[in-house]
């Protein structure tokens, strides 16, 4: 018998290749996993910032709530404008409201500041007198004969109020260095 002895066929490396494909294909579904979470915790942490913000933004709305009820008929107290005079002068969003310009806000006192330590800025509020009402209804319709012989109730007699919208921002969009800013408004109705 003869022994033969058998030689290695010759490696051509075809597993080697496989197993380096497979490692760039696992580094690049871990580096896809690793910028997903990352994009996720910057999602979240603006939407925190966001919060924080309109949180400040609404205790800006009650120091101003505040203020003019303190102050109902005191405009310049108010640090207020009086819209009354020019349509023009007091567009419904004060052009400043974005703006790195303070003019007529009034910044909110420390008594109203919530998250103070966790927010840039101080938040501030703009007040604009946009009008009285008499508080007399023209169309009550209560004298009609219709509505003597149907026994209509009598028309709801309205105190005379000032009205004032109020703008307010978290802050000063100079003073945050990028973090998220919320403008809120409303109208305030005072009785007088």
């Amino acid at each position: 018998m003869n022994s033969r002895f058998l030689t290695p066929s010759r490696q051509r490396g075809i597993a080697l290749i496989v197993a380096l494909l497979l490692l760039v294909v696992i580094s690049l579904v871990g580096l896809s996993s690793i910028r997903n979470t990352t994009l996720q915790e910057r999602m979240s942490a603006n939407l925190y910032d966001r919060d924080l913000a309109f949180q400040v933004a609404e205790s800006a709305l009650r120091a101003a709530e505040a203020a003019i009820e303190a102050n109902p008929e005191d405009l310049v107290a108010l640090n207020g404008i009086d819209c009354r005079v020019s349509a023009a002068a007091c567009p419904i969003v004060p052009a400043t409201a974005w703006a790195n310009d303070n003019t007529n806000w009034t910044n909110v006192p420390a008594a109203f500041q919530v998250s103070a330590g966790l927010v840039q800025g101080v938040p501030q509020y703009h007040i604009a007198w946009i009008g009285f009402d008499s508080g007399e209804d023209e169309t009550t319709g209560w004298e009609s004969a219709e509505c003597q012989q149907r026994a209509c109730p009598p028309p709801i007699v309205r105190p005379p109020a000032n009205f004032y919208r109020v703008t307010v921002r978290s802050a000063n969009p100079g003073a945050v260095d990028g973090r998220a800013i919320v403008v809120l408004q409303t109208v305030v109705r005072v009785n007088i």
